[in-house]
């Protein structure tokens, strides 16, 4: 029988990185060293790494970090309760000041980055092996959460497809709630009008009139590397457009994460930017390759200038499809939010569930009837 060994890493600097990245699978990027390295040095959570080891080898990894209440609304676990309560049912009665205090602090597994909480298990793990690990880093998990006085552990933005981790999650004792659907766009085409052909006559029309209205307005999309000039535009551009859907996102805290990203990851970070017949910025998209895929991290735009035109379209989809093919790019990742415009573009789409235990048994049974009572799950 192989000999099992647990170690928790206190930092991304202590993962062995070639190790750790063969666990990596499709669309894992954001559990890779690099970006578990890069969102470390943001500098707003402590971080965590669980690794399960067989005769010395590396079979299993999770991370693991405390959000407080500091955290954005996405990574809030009381906030994410919230919205899936009220989300399921506008008019309840949800106790949000209750949930808080009954949460936050949380050890959040899996991930921070929305759309993608993960165990990382080895390609040839057995069945029966892999959920042995994952129900093990679980167990650690909330042994470390409790040593250290949190109040709750989670898991954010499971997979519904991720079957292992779900089945151990609610083994465990966690309560599961809908959140969000992930969105990625398969580049199972050789060019643009075969991507076009999967849609109906009228909406091709109407998709290619949007292209035309770009052109004939002298807009230009170009890709162009990260950079101190683009990444304040970007900042301005994003934290306005954040702002428009509601969400309390300052030029400061944008512009931060551009610039941990490019020392993180020199190289790496991209944008489309969008000009206008004057050559001033009206749209920019941040993203990043890895391996065959793209990442789509920001989009902002200018909105003072932007005239009606329809540039959310041609940024995000046409022309970033256009850059897939040129780079034989297989995947674009969308992650959440916004859905029907992106299943109206072609993305596939994922449930994602998030998963919640209070370390007071009262209280989890308290979460549990809530979102019985409302719909938001159980």
């Amino acid at each position: 029988m192989d000999a099992l060994a647990e170690a928790v890493l206190n930092s991304a600097a202590e993962l062995p990185e070639t190790e750790w990245d063969t666990l990596l699978g499709r669309n894992d990027f954001y559990s890779s060293s690099s970006w578990l390295g890069h969102v470390e040095l943001m500098g707003s959570a402590s971080w965590g790494y669980l690794q399960r080891r067989a005769d010395g080898r590396l079979r299993a990894g999770m991370t693991v970090h405390e959000m407080g209440l500091g955290a954005s609304p996405f990574n809030r676990v009381d906030h994410r309760v919230v919205n899936a309560c009220r989300k399921a049912e506008p008019e309840a009665d949800v106790p949000a000041d209750l949930l808080r205090d009954l949460l936050v602090p949380a050890l959040n597994c899996g991930g921070r980055t929305i759309g993608h909480s993960r165990v990382l298990t080895h390609a040839d793990a057995r069945g029966e092996e892999a959920a042995d690990d994952t129900r093990a880093l679980l167990a650690r998990a909330e042994e470390i959460a409790r040593q250290r006085g949190l109040r709750s552990v989670c898991a954010l933005y499971v997979d519904g497809e991720d079957t292992g981790f779900r089945s151990a999650l609610r083994e465990a004792g966690f309560a599961e709630f809908e959140n969000g659907r992930s969105s990625v766009l398969d580049i199972d085409f050789t060019d643009f009008e075969e991507y076009l052909g999967r849609f109906s006559k009228q909406s091709r029309k109407s998709y290619r009139k949007e292209r035309r209205r770009i052109h004939e307005a002298g807009v230009r999309i170009d890709v162009e590397r990260m950079d101190g000039t683009n990444s304040r535009i970007i900042a301005a551009q994003g934290a306005a457009n954040s702002r428009r859907y509601g969400w309390d996102v300052t030029e400061s805290e944008t512009q931060h994460g551009h610039d941990v990203s490019m020392r993180a990851l020199p190289g790496r970070n991209e944008l489309l930017v969008a000009r206008d017949a004057q050559g001033d910025p009206i749209g920019t998209l941040a993203f990043l390759q890895w391996r065959d895929e793209f990442y789509v991290r920001e989009i902002g735009f200018d909105y003072d200038r932007l005239d009606g035109l329809p540039l959310y379209f041609e940024i995000s989809f046409y022309r970033m499809i256009e850059e897939a093919l040129a780079r034989g790019v297989r995947l674009i990742d969308y992650t959440i939010e916004q859905e029907a415009t992106k299943r109206s573009r072609g993305c596939r789409q994922s449930m994602r569930y998030a998963y919640v235990k209070c370390l007071d048994p009262a209280g989890q049974k308290d979460i549990a009837e809530l979102l019985a009572r409302t719909g938001g799950r159980s």
